[in-house]
C-alpha cells in the first residue's frame, strides 16, 4: 500500500532569487547572477504505511447467573418530630454600683516575726571580772603577806633570820604576778567586747566599759603599791 507521494517539484512555474529577481534552474543552490544561496525546497517521501498490528480475539467468559433480587421491605413510618419549647426571656442586665459604692477588701495584715535579741558579749562579762578581780586578790595577797611577815620577825627575833622572810617575799611576788596578769587580760577582753557591743550586734557594753573603769584603778594601786614594797622592805631584798 502507497503513502503520500513528494509533490515538491509540481509548483507553479520556476522559481526567482529571493535577492535580485532572476529566475533560477532547477535544483540550483546559488543564484548565478548574484551568488546568493538559495534555500533548498522541502519535500514528500513516499513512505508506506505500517502494517497494522494483528487483532488477538478475546474469548468471552461466561457470565454468572444473576440471583434475583431481594424483595425491599416498605419503610418505618416516621414519627412526628417533638414540638420545640420557646427561649426563656433573658432578664435585663443588673445596673452597675459606682466605684464608691463597692466593698474594697483588705488584706489581712501578716504580723512581722520580731527579731531575735542581741546575745550578750562574754567578752564584756571577762572584762568586768578581770576588771574587778585584782582588787580582791590585792587584799587577800597582802593579808597573807603580813601574816608572813610577823612570822619573819618573830623568828629573827628568836635567832633565826636564816629564810625567815622566804614565804614573805614568794607571796609579793606572786601577788604583783597574778595582778599584772589580770590587768592584761582586763585590758584585752575590753577592747574585744568594746568592738562586738559597737553597731548593736552584741550587748554588754557598759560591762566592758566598767571592767575597763576598774581595771585602770587597780593597775594605779598596783603600780603604788609595787613602789612602796620596793621601799619598805629594800634592805630585807639586799
Amino acid at each position: 500500500m502507497l503513502g503520500n507521494v513528494d509533490t515538491g517539484k509540481q509548483g507553479a512555474g520556476m522559481e526567482s532569487c529571493i535577492a535580485c529577481g532572476s529566475p533560477l534552474r532547477d535544483g540550483a543552490r546559488f543564484c548565478t547572477r548574484c551568488g546568493t544561496a538559495v534555500a533548498p525546497r522541502p519535500g514528500i517521501d513516499v513512505v508506506e504505511d505500517a502494517p497494522a498490528p494483528p487483532v488477538l480475539e478475546v474469548a468471552a467468559a461466561p457470565s454468572t447467573p444473576v440471583s434475583p433480587a431481594a424483595p425491599v421491605s416498605p419503610a418505618a413510618p416516621v414519627s412526628p418530630a417533638a414540638p420545640v419549647n420557646p427561649a426563656p426571656p433573658v432578664s435585663p442586665p443588673l445596673p452597675h454600683s459606682p466605684p464608691a459604692a463597692r466593698e474594697t477588701a483588705i488584706p489581712a495584715r501578716i504580723p512581722l516575726p520580731e527579731p531575735a535579741p542581741a546575745p550578750l558579749s562574754r567578752a564584756a562579762v571577762g572584762s568586768l571580772l578581770a576588771g574587778v578581780a585584782p582588787l580582791l586578790v590585792s587584799v587577800g595577797g597582802n593579808a597573807l603577806a603580813s601574816m608572813f611577815g610577823v612570822q619573819a620577825v618573830e623568828a629573827i627575833n628568836a635567832g633565826q633570820p636564816e629564810g625567815a622572810w622566804a614565804p614573805f617575799l614568794t607571796t609579793l611576788t606572786l601577788l604583783f604576778l597574778g595582778n599584772a596578769a589580770l590587768l592584761v587580760a582586763c585590758g584585752v577582753l575590753g577592747r574585744r567586747a568594746l568592738r562586738q557591743t559597737r553597731r548593736g550586734a552584741m550587748t554588754g557594753r557598759p560591762f566592758a566599759v566598767a571592767g575597763l573603769a576598774a581595771g585602770a584603778v587597780n593597775l594605779v594601786l598596783w603600780v603604788v603599791g609595787l613602789g612602796v614594797t620596793l621601799v619598805r622592805y629594800s634592805a630585807i631584798l639586799t
